[in-house]
């Protein structure tokens, strides 16, 4: 779309592309040359097969022009396969609309139904302006997308795999290897690497994060302190959305069915301790802890932050000193507004993030096919002040 600057910027992406096999309706095999809209319409040739792609100057797919060059007996409108020619232009005169190509017979076609006075598209004033998809609604993504968009570890979809037996929570990968990781981090010495499993009443994570420096855990903070600046703690979380059918827009706090859990390992004398905090934009239970959180630029309101009942929690150190493991086993009560267990239908938002030292926020945003991700606001950027709230 046009920038105010005599230039164009992306407003979205559109259009599909070949992902195995022979090309169907409106899919592109190399699109490469596109020309500007000719009384909203804008076409794309697809240099690799030869042909036009039009789309209106919304971006919406209209047509495809000429059928593939593989294809015989179509004639005068037989393509030459890859072409990497070919243009679109006016006859100002007339207003008509021109095709010229040909890779060793020059052809020029004229356009039936558009030019500069005619245009066959028609847009429906009747429709929607926006669609809201809920997460409950959400397909579980094709397996080539994902290998496109980096693999299960990098595209923003987690997928949590059965725990057959339960979870292993004494930190080690065993029993871990069937779940797909989603790693990310600041840098490639620092990074974080999220596995999930599940069973109809449990949530199970591992989180193994290398530092790229030795790992000095810091004692045991408050609850509500665990991932704060002034601790300056590694810590890891968790967001969860509870409700399947929560509204897409919300607070920047969190919508109710938001939930955060926050985990850390900490000094306890001379053990280390694995601990757990969860952070409960709204509250339905008894004897809530709320709490705000105060930023220069905003502030989270919870209307409950403490500990997280049946929560179990395991963890190991790397062998190097640079890393550590931490496991939890994540009872079903803690997201309150989910209505049913967990299973292989679940579709839910969800975040993988990391505070690294209390400073170095990283987070995966990554979508659960059975758990996508909306952050919450995040009370642990720097210069916050913090009001404990009632009992």
């Amino acid at each position: 779309m046009p920038d105010g600057k005599g230039g164009f910027q992306l407003k979205w992406r559109v259009g599909r592309s070949v992902l195995g096999g022979e090309a169907r309706r409106g899919e592109l095999t190399g699109g490469m040359r596109l020309f500007k809209p000719l009384n909203g319409l804008l076409t794309v040739v697809d240099q690799s097969r030869s042909g036009l792609f039009l789309y209106t100057d919304d971006g919406l797919y209209v047509d495809t022009l000429f059928p593939p060059g593989e294809r015989k007996g179509t004639g005068v409108y037989q393509q030459p396969g890859e072409f990497f020619a070919g243009t679109v232009f006016t006859d100002a005169a007339s207003g008509r609309i021109y095709y010229g190509s040909g890779k060793y017979t020059p052809l020029l076609y004229e356009m039936r139904g558009w030019s500069l006075q005619e245009n066959p598209v028609r847009r429906l004033t009747t429709l929607p302006k926006a669609v809201v998809i809920r997460s409950s609604e959400t397909a579980s993504p094709p397996e080539i997308a994902l290998s496109l968009r980096g693999g299960a570890g990098k595209a923003r979809v987690a997928r949590f795999a059965p725990a057959l037996g339960g979870a292993v929570l004494d930190g080690s990968l065993t029993g871990w290897e069937s779940a797909a990781p989603v790693i990310f981090g600041p840098g490639k010495d620092r990074t974080v690497e999220v596995r999930g499993l599940y069973d109809p009443d449990h949530l199970y994570l591992r989180w193994h994060v290398r530092l790229g420096a030795a790992f000095q855990p810091r004692s045991t903070p408050p609850l509500e302190r665990l991932f704060t600046h002034d601790q300056s703690a590694e810590t890891v979380g968790l967001y969860f959305q509870g409700d399947v059918n929560a509204p897409a827009k919300g607070p920047a706090v969190g919508r109710p069915g938001d939930v955060r859990l926050v985990f850390g390992l900490f000094k306890n004398g001379e053990k280390l301790v694995p601990a757990g905090v969860g952070l409960y934009p709204k509250w339905e239970g008894n004897k809530g802890v709320r709490q705000v959180y105060r930023t220069p630029v905003g502030e989270a309101v919870f209307e409950h932050v403490g500990k997280v009942e049946g929560l179990r929690l395991g963890h190991a150190i790397d062998e190097d000193g640079r890393g550590f493991v931490i496991v939890a086993s994540i009872p079903r009560n803690a997201f309150p507004a989910l209505k049913s267990g967990f299973d292989g239908t679940l579709r839910t938002q969800v975040n993988f993030d990391a505070n690294l030292g209390g400073h170095q926020k990283s987070g995966g945003r990554t979508p659960m096919a059975q758990p996508a991700w909306r952050p919450m606001m995040n009370p642990a950027r720097r210069g916050f002040t913090q009001d404990r709230g009632h009992r």
